[in-house]
C-alpha cells in the first residue's frame, strides 16, 4: 500500500502501522525518497518517523497491574493470589510495554504468581489458553490480557465452561484489560468485565496532523524531553520522548470500570 502512495505521488503519509517490523522497510523507502510520515497507536521497528503519536502503553501494564492487586486484596485482605497474563504479539512494542508495566509493578507483590502466555492477540487462542489453564489451575484468581480483542474469546470461553461468574458473585474470575472496546464496555456494564484501561483513540489523528503542522511543515524540530499540557482531555500531561525512530508522544490512559463506564 505504501508503494501504491508513492507512486501516486503523496507528499506525506499518516498510518497506523498494523506490524511493526513490516513496515519499517516502507518507511526507509520513504526516508529515502524524502516523503515525512507519522504514525499513530504504534511506532516501528527502525526508519525515522516525523512522530508517533501512541498511549502511554507501559503506564496501561501499570493501572492493570494496579486494578488486578486492588481486587486481590479485596478478595484475600493482602495481595495475594494467581493470575494469568495473556500477552500480545511479542514481537511489538506495544505487547512488550503492556506486559512490561504489568509485570514490574507485579514483581513488587511476590505472593502474587503471574502464568503469561502468548496469544498473538487471538482471541481463539486467548480462549484456548484461559481453558487449559483453569484445567490446570482451577483457583485462577484473574485474567489480564494486553487487548479487549484478545479478551473477546476469553469471557465466551468462561461462560461456556460454566466459569463465568458477574462481577461481585462468589468465585468470579477477575478480567482487566487494555483498550476500552465496545464490546469490552458493554461487558463492564453487564459485569462480565471488571476493568479496561481506554486509550484517547480519538486524539491520535488531530495530534499527528498538529504536530505535523506545527513543527514540520514550518521546518522546525519537534522538542524532546518536554510534558504537554491540555485542559479539558483525559490524555493529558503527555510525555514527548525520544525513540530510536524518532520523537514519540505518550498520551495517558484512562482506567474504566462499573464506577466511569457511563
Amino acid at each position: 500500500q505504501i508503494d501504491l502512495l508513492v507512486e501516486r505521488g503523496v507528499d506525506a503519509v499518516i498510518t497506523v502501522p498494523v506490524d511493526a517490523a513490516a513496515l519499517s522497510e516502507s518507511v526507509k523507502k520513504l526516508n529515502k525518497l524524502g516523503i515525512p510520515i507519522v504514525c499513530q497507536d504504534r511506532s516501528t521497528t527502525s526508519g525515522k518517523l516525523v512522530i508517533t503519536v501512541q498511549a502511554d502503553n507501559y503506564l496501561a501494564g501499570e493501572q492493570a497491574a494496579k486494578f488486578m492487586v486492588r481486587l486481590l486484596e479485596l478478595k484475600y485482605g493482602e495481595p495475594t493470589g494467581l493470575v494469568l497474563e495473556l500477552q500480545g504479539a511479542l514481537g511489538t512494542n506495544v505487547a512488550q510495554l503492556r506486559g512490561g508495566g504489568f509485570n514490574d509493578t507485579m514483581k513488587k507483590y511476590p505472593k502474587i504468581k503471574v502464568i503469561s502466555k502468548p496469544t498473538e492477540w487471538l482471541p481463539e487462542t486467548g480462549a484456548k489458553v484461559t481453558e487449559d489453564v483453569l484445567t490446570a489451575y482451577p483457583e485462577l484468581d484473574g485474567i489480564y490480557t494486553h487487548s479487549d480483542f484478545t479478551l473477546a474469546g476469553v469471557i465466551p470461553a468462561l461462560e461456556r465452561i460454566g466459569r463465568l461468574e458477574l462481577v461481585g458473585e462468589e468465585n468470579h474470575i477477575y478480567t482487566v484489560s487494555i483498550d476500552a472496546t465496545s464490546q469490552a464496555l458493554d461487558w463492564i456494564r453487564q459485569r462480565k468485565q471488571d476493568v479496561s484501561i481506554s486509550q484517547p483513540f480519538i486524539a491520535y489523528g488531530t495530534l499527528a496532523v498538529e504536530f505535523f503542522a506545527e513543527y514540520y511543515l514550518k521546518g522546525k524540530e519537534i522538542p524532546v524531553d518536554q510534558t504537554v499540557t491540555q485542559s479539558g482531555v483525559l490524555w493529558s500531561p503527555a510525555r514527548i520522548i525520544e525513540s530510536p525512530t524518532g520523537p514519540m508522544i505518550n498520551l495517558r490512559t484512562t482506567p474504566v470500570d462499573i464506577h466511569n463506564v457511563d
